[in-house]
């Protein structure tokens, strides 16, 4: 039961997290925002579930996960990277989404870009349960389509796993690899055969965030990449989080790389040539 400074102060904690967001532009992220929601106390960013509208979109947030609670607050990576990604979309693309999450990049797909197709896969049951639920409540349910489901280099079932770092409060970083609480097993697929039983045509745009399971996501889709040959492939490549699973950035880049593909990285609100020194910060 809260004790009663908690039942006096939340009115007031809600309204100063509601100043907070006003001051800044839905499509602008600020630094200026991270530092404001910082700077307060932690049971102001830790007010249960809460309805918003961002981006355009109706989200219900669980302000107790990292990620969720940087969208509502406008900032971190959801604000900052993905309009940068969601502009290399084209309209006609079909797109493989692997690691939707909540849906924080086929969301916006579905809703501005209009593209043709997005699968969002996900494995995590509560997680995946919310994904569906935004589709639902955007109105998307026709061109966005959400898969229980985790890839992986050969078919069978994995342990999914919450971060060491963050445990329950970073849902976004759970993983197939890895030494953090157990949450539950999931089915793992291919996506070459995930593709051979599809009625898809064709892919034109991949993006991977997987927590480490990149190269193994990569070993399952190599007729995807000599065949299909999606025109952008945009994933997470942290050294840290892909040795867990035996694998390295250079891993990453020299299996793309012996199909055509070559790094780019996101710096300073742009798109550049990946550097050597750029394997360990997510190269494109």
């Amino acid at each position: 039961m809260p004790v009663l400074s908690e039942l006096f102060l939340a009115p007031f904690q809600h309204l100063a997290a509601r100043r907070i967001r006003r001051r800044f532009p839905d499509d602008t992220p600020r630094k200026e925002a991270r530092k404001a929601v910082e700077a307060l106390p932690e049971w102001i960013s830790r007010q249960g579930w809460r309805t918003a509208r961002r981006g355009g979109l109706r989200w219900r947030l669980n302000l107790a996960d990292n990620l969720q609670r940087s969208l509502f607050f406008r900032e971190g990576y959801a604000a900052q990277q993905i309009p940068h990604i969601v502009g290399l979309v084209r309209p006609s693309d079909v797109v493989l989404d692997i690691g939707a999450n909540i849906g924080t990049f086929c969301l916006p797909l579905g809703s501005r870009i209009a593209v043709e197709q997005v699968h969002a896969f996900e494995p995590g049951s509560d997680i995946f349960q919310q994904l569906s639920r935004h589709i639902e409540m955007n109105g998307l349910s026709r061109r966005v389509h959400a898969h229980h489901l985790a890839f992986g280099s050969e078919p069978g079932e994995l342990t999914l796993r919450q971060s060491e770092k963050y445990g329950a409060a970073g849902a976004s970083a759970r993983t197939l690899y890895g030494g953090g609480e157990v949450v539950e097993r999931v089915p793992v697929e291919t996506v070459d055969h995930w593709l051979e039983q599809s009625d898809l045509e064709r892919v034109d745009f991949v993006k991977i965030d997987v927590e480490g399971a990149e190269l193994h996501v990569l070993r399952g889709a190599t007729t995807l990449l000599s065949d299909r040959r999606p025109r952008v492939i945009v994933l997470e490549v942290i050294d840290e989080l892909l040795a867990n699973a035996g694998a390295s950035a250079s891993d990453v880049v020299e299996l793309l790389s012996g199909y055509g593909y070559r790094p780019w990285n996101f710096r300073d609100g742009r798109f550049v040539p990946a550097t050597p020194e750029d394997m360990d910060r997510n190269p494109v």
